[in-house]
């Protein structure tokens, strides 16, 4: 069953973030950006296994690398993927890109979750759980636009190409390659937390990327429609 979807109007957003408001970050979080977002409509929650299952079965696509036929494989064994139904589906980015065009929409970008997660709060990060919890579980996270589950029990997809924000400028000189060697036009942008992210990198600016086909991260996702 699809979530319900929340309309966000235009609006500005913030990727990025400032100097001397984030204690720690890496070079390709800097300088904030600020850009215009188009209105878009997005699922209020990220995509759960069951819904990710009828996708499967509607179209004959490959299984999420965790499944083991119509079981899931975690820490503590396998599982029947219908115990599991509610959990955020963990796929690569172009798995979640092929669902999106599937359900009528596509992947957000980085802004347009920037947008979505306005006076959002984090919930299941820094090991408050050992793996994932059913989506909806923790509303107390919500936007302040009525999103929830944006920072945290899972990175999120986005369909962003991960490049330096404008006016990026490599100044760790005892690691100038952190983000450069990334800039490839294969890598994307995911956003958030997951349930293991660390305190102190758990913020809507900071900026993770993987490969378009990694299946590895704890990466959930969304879809995005017009608005």
């Amino acid at each position: 069953m699809a979530p319900a979807r929340v309309s966000i109007p235009a609006g500005q957003a913030t990727v990025g973030g400032d100097w001397g408001e984030v204690a720690f970050g890496w070079d390709n979080e800097f300088p904030a950006h600020r850009t215009e977002a188009a209105a878009f409509a997005i699922d209020e929650l990220p995509v759960t296994i069951a819904r990710y299952q009828a996708f499967v079965e509607a179209t004959g696509a490959e299984t999420p690398l965790d499944w083991e036929g119509d079981r899931l494989r975690t820490m503590w064994g396998t599982l029947p993927l219908d115990r599991v139904g509610g959990l955020p589906v963990c796929v690569s980015q172009q798995q979640a890109a092929a669902f999106a065009t599937w359900a009528g929409g596509r992947l957000p970008t980085e802004a347009e979750l920037h947008r979505a997660s306005e006076g959002a709060s984090p919930v299941l990060t820094d090991w408050a759980a050992s793996g994932p919890e059913p989506v909806g579980a923790h509303p107390e996270g919500v936007s302040d636009h009525g999103v929830q589950e944006l920072i945290g029990n899972g990175w999120e997809h986005t369909g962003t190409p991960f490049a330096g924000l404008p006016g990026f400028d490599a100044w760790m000189r005892t690691y100038p390659g952190y983000s450069t060697d990334f800039f490839d036009g294969k890598h994307y942008v995911v956003f958030g937390a997951a349930w293991p992210t660390a305190p102190q990198l758990t913020r809507a600016s900071f900026r993770n990327w993987y490969f378009g086909h990694y299946p590895y991260a704890f990466n959930k996702f969304r879809v995005v429609y017009p608005g």
